[in-house]
């Protein structure tokens, strides 16, 4: 039985996919088979590796120039490291679609990369700023000098 998922994104920096899952902890393999559930795997351009035996696969579409998200959201095993569970509870008991939970279940993992672009943007421009975390989780860049 396939459980396996693409979620439209709108990850477009290679880079800063690496950069977030680096940040998070993980590492990102190019050109590798991303695991879900039952030992099913499929090829990926890039994959983030998780512990156990699921991981966060992205593969490129050059008709949209945007990575896509390939992963067996089965049970939690991604959520339980890229997801909030506050969160998904919520949309959960709100019956959210799919699609929703499934973002959802990597929420992390895209707050970080948002954080990489946003960086990486203020970096290339020659401002500076402070990154700070409020109590809640919400990350807060504050640029100096605008």
């Amino acid at each position: 039985m396939s459980h396996w998922f693409k979620l439209r994104t709108r990850l477009t920096d290679k880079e800063s996919i690496i950069a977030a899952a680096n940040n998070l902890g993980y590492t990102v393999k190019q050109h590798a088979e991303c695991r879900g559930y039952n030992g099913n795997r499929t090829q990926c351009d890039m994959v983030l590796l998780l512990p156990g035996e699921y991981d966060l696969g992205f593969n490129f579409n050059p008709e949209t120039r945007e990575y896509e998200i390939v992963a067996d959201f089965w049970q939690d095993h991604i959520s339980r490291y890229l997801g909030n569970k506050e969160q998904i509870r919520k949309l959960e008991r709100e019956g959210a679609d799919e699609n929703t939970l499934n973002t959802a279940k990597i929420g992390k993992f895209l707050q970080e990369y948002n954080l990489m672009v946003a960086e990486n943007l203020l970096t290339s421009q020659g401002l500076l700023y402070t990154r700070h975390e409020t109590e809640d989780g919400t990350i807060v860049l504050e640029v100096e000098g605008v």
